[in-house]
Protein backbone atom coordinates (compact mmCIF):
# COMPACT_ATOMS: atom_id res chain seq x y z
CA UNK A 1 0.00 0.00 0.00
CA UNK A 2 1.37 3.11 -0.88
CA UNK A 3 1.51 6.45 1.37
CA UNK A 4 -0.94 8.20 -1.28
CA UNK A 5 -3.84 5.76 -0.69
CA UNK A 6 -2.77 5.31 3.24
CA UNK A 7 -3.47 9.04 3.64
CA UNK A 8 -6.90 8.51 1.73
CA UNK A 9 -7.71 5.46 3.92
CA UNK A 10 -6.90 5.99 7.71
CA UNK A 11 -8.57 9.29 9.21
CA UNK A 12 -8.09 11.03 12.30
CA UNK A 13 -10.40 10.72 15.20
CA UNK A 14 -13.73 12.34 14.55
CA UNK A 15 -13.20 16.68 15.08
CA UNK A 16 -9.42 15.68 15.86
CA UNK A 17 -7.71 17.08 13.04
CA UNK A 18 -7.99 20.97 14.12
CA UNK A 19 -6.46 19.73 17.50
CA UNK A 20 -3.96 17.15 16.17
CA UNK A 21 -2.10 20.08 14.14
CA UNK A 22 -2.57 22.36 16.29
CA UNK A 23 -0.66 19.91 18.47
CA UNK A 24 1.66 18.96 16.02
CA UNK A 25 2.60 22.31 15.12
CA UNK A 26 3.87 22.77 18.39
CA UNK A 27 6.16 19.93 18.33
CA UNK A 28 9.55 19.29 17.58
CA UNK A 29 10.79 18.11 14.52
CA UNK A 30 11.19 14.38 14.25
CA UNK A 31 10.43 13.39 17.66
CA UNK A 32 7.30 10.77 18.81
CA UNK A 33 5.34 13.67 20.98
CA UNK A 34 2.63 12.54 23.78
CA UNK A 35 -0.45 14.84 23.04
CA UNK A 36 -3.35 15.71 25.64
CA UNK A 37 -5.73 14.02 23.18
CA UNK A 38 -7.47 10.80 23.58
CA UNK A 39 -8.37 8.47 20.93
CA UNK A 40 -12.48 8.33 20.64
CA UNK A 41 -12.45 5.53 17.95
CA UNK A 42 -14.77 3.03 18.94
CA UNK A 43 -14.13 4.37 22.60
CA UNK A 44 -10.31 3.76 22.97
CA UNK A 45 -9.45 6.11 24.93
CA UNK A 46 -5.75 5.78 24.01
CA UNK A 47 -3.41 8.58 23.87
CA UNK A 48 -2.46 10.10 20.12
CA UNK A 49 0.93 10.63 19.34
CA UNK A 50 2.44 13.00 16.98
CA UNK A 51 5.30 13.36 14.89
CA UNK A 52 6.24 15.81 12.74
CA UNK A 53 8.76 14.74 9.23
CA UNK A 54 12.14 16.30 9.65
CA UNK A 55 11.53 18.75 6.72
CA UNK A 56 8.29 19.98 9.07
CA UNK A 57 5.72 19.50 6.28
CA UNK A 58 4.19 16.57 7.38
CA UNK A 59 3.14 14.86 10.39
CA UNK A 60 1.53 11.52 11.35
CA UNK A 61 -0.46 10.10 14.43
CA UNK A 62 -0.76 7.19 16.21
CA UNK A 63 -3.00 5.93 18.84
CA UNK A 64 -0.64 4.22 21.36
CA UNK A 65 -3.86 1.67 22.32
CA UNK A 66 -5.57 1.09 19.62
CA UNK A 67 -2.45 1.42 17.05
CA UNK A 68 -4.32 3.27 14.02
CA UNK A 69 -2.24 5.73 12.32
CA UNK A 70 -2.13 8.44 9.64
CA UNK A 71 -0.44 11.41 7.92
CA UNK A 72 -1.63 14.60 7.89
CA UNK A 73 0.06 17.27 4.65
CA UNK A 74 -1.08 20.61 3.85
CA UNK A 75 -1.51 21.75 7.56
CA UNK A 76 1.17 25.08 7.02
CA UNK A 77 -0.69 28.29 7.36
CA UNK A 78 -3.94 26.98 7.89
CA UNK A 79 -6.23 28.24 11.05
CA UNK A 80 -4.44 25.37 13.16
CA UNK A 81 -1.37 25.90 12.40
CA UNK A 82 0.49 27.58 15.69
CA UNK A 83 4.62 27.12 14.13
CA UNK A 84 4.53 30.68 13.70
CA UNK A 85 4.18 31.26 17.42
CA UNK A 86 7.42 32.13 19.53
CA UNK A 87 8.40 28.87 21.66
CA UNK A 88 7.31 29.15 25.36
CA UNK A 89 9.81 26.22 25.46
CA UNK A 90 13.22 28.52 25.25
CA UNK A 91 11.91 30.34 28.29
CA UNK A 92 11.65 28.68 31.75
CA UNK A 93 8.06 28.87 32.75
CA UNK A 94 7.27 30.89 35.71
CA UNK A 95 3.85 29.17 36.57
CA UNK A 96 2.17 25.86 36.25
CA UNK A 97 -1.50 25.01 36.12
CA UNK A 98 -2.95 21.30 36.61
CA UNK A 99 -6.23 20.59 35.01
CA UNK A 100 -8.35 18.04 34.00
CA UNK A 101 -8.63 16.18 30.24
CA UNK A 102 -12.16 17.79 30.38
CA UNK A 103 -10.27 21.29 31.47
CA UNK A 104 -8.04 21.19 28.72
CA UNK A 105 -10.76 20.27 26.30
CA UNK A 106 -12.74 23.25 26.94
CA UNK A 107 -9.47 25.59 27.06
CA UNK A 108 -8.74 23.98 23.04
CA UNK A 109 -11.92 25.01 22.09
CA UNK A 110 -11.34 29.27 23.56
CA UNK A 111 -11.90 31.70 20.78
CA UNK A 112 -10.82 35.19 22.50
CA UNK A 113 -6.92 34.13 23.32
CA UNK A 114 -3.85 34.60 21.18
CA UNK A 115 -1.87 32.21 19.07
CA UNK A 116 0.56 32.21 21.77
CA UNK A 117 -1.34 31.37 24.60
CA UNK A 118 -3.27 28.77 22.24
CA UNK A 119 0.55 27.53 21.99
CA UNK A 120 0.66 26.89 25.91
CA UNK A 121 -2.23 25.36 25.59
CA UNK A 122 -1.37 22.39 23.10
CA UNK A 123 2.08 22.31 24.65
CA UNK A 124 0.10 21.31 27.78
CA UNK A 125 2.10 17.54 29.43
CA UNK A 126 -0.41 14.87 29.54
CA UNK A 127 -0.43 12.58 32.78
CA UNK A 128 -2.99 10.10 33.41
CA UNK A 129 -6.27 12.25 33.56
CA UNK A 130 -4.52 15.50 34.04
CA UNK A 131 -2.86 17.99 32.00
CA UNK A 132 0.12 20.65 33.11
CA UNK A 133 0.06 23.76 31.63
CA UNK A 134 3.48 25.70 31.94
CA UNK A 135 3.20 29.12 30.78
CA UNK A 136 4.46 33.08 31.89
CA UNK A 137 2.35 35.12 34.20
CA UNK A 138 0.92 37.03 31.00
CA UNK A 139 0.04 34.03 29.39
CA UNK A 140 -1.94 32.92 32.22
CA UNK A 141 -3.20 36.19 32.76
CA UNK A 142 -4.32 36.11 29.40
CA UNK A 143 -6.31 33.19 29.68
CA UNK A 144 -7.91 34.31 32.72
CA UNK A 145 -9.04 37.35 30.83
CA UNK A 146 -9.80 34.91 27.68
CA UNK A 147 -11.89 32.91 29.84
CA UNK A 148 -14.11 35.64 31.81
CA UNK A 149 -14.76 36.99 28.06
CA UNK A 150 -15.96 34.09 26.72
CA UNK A 151 -17.86 31.87 29.34
CA UNK A 152 -20.79 33.77 29.12
CA UNK A 153 -21.00 32.32 25.23
CA UNK A 154 -20.43 29.17 25.82
CA UNK A 155 -23.15 26.44 26.75
CA UNK A 156 -23.77 24.43 29.77
CA UNK A 157 -21.16 21.68 29.21
CA UNK A 158 -18.01 24.26 28.91
CA UNK A 159 -19.26 27.05 31.33
CA UNK A 160 -18.34 24.77 35.15
CA UNK A 161 -15.63 23.56 32.90
CA UNK A 162 -13.84 27.43 32.54
CA UNK A 163 -15.26 28.70 35.44
CA UNK A 164 -12.94 25.60 37.25
CA UNK A 165 -10.17 26.36 35.68
CA UNK A 166 -9.96 30.57 36.33
CA UNK A 167 -10.30 30.10 39.92
CA UNK A 168 -7.56 27.67 39.07
CA UNK A 169 -5.67 30.29 37.56
CA UNK A 170 -6.62 33.23 40.01
CA UNK A 171 -5.34 30.71 42.67
CA UNK A 172 -1.62 29.91 40.85
CA UNK A 173 -1.33 33.99 39.91
CA UNK A 174 -2.36 34.92 43.87
CA UNK A 175 -5.28 37.45 43.08
CA UNK A 176 -9.17 37.05 43.85
CA UNK A 177 -11.38 35.57 41.71
CA UNK A 178 -14.29 38.88 42.07
CA UNK A 179 -15.23 39.02 39.16
CA UNK A 180 -15.85 35.34 38.67
CA UNK A 181 -19.16 36.40 40.71
CA UNK A 182 -20.81 37.78 37.87
CA UNK A 183 -20.79 33.88 36.07
CA UNK A 184 -24.10 32.73 36.53
CA UNK A 185 -22.97 29.22 37.28
CA UNK A 186 -23.73 26.76 40.23
CA UNK A 187 -20.47 26.44 42.63
CA UNK A 188 -18.35 23.51 42.06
Amino acid sequence: MTRQSFVRTVCPPEGRLHDLVRSGSVAPLATPTRTPLVCDIDRCNGDLWITRTRSGVEMSWQCDRCHRRGWISDWRQTSSDLSAFRSERDLPPSHSLVVTRREHWALRRLCFVSGECQKMICQGTPACSRVTLHGSKTHFEELGESILAEVWLVGPIREPLLSSVYRKVCEELGTTPGRLQHIPTAEI
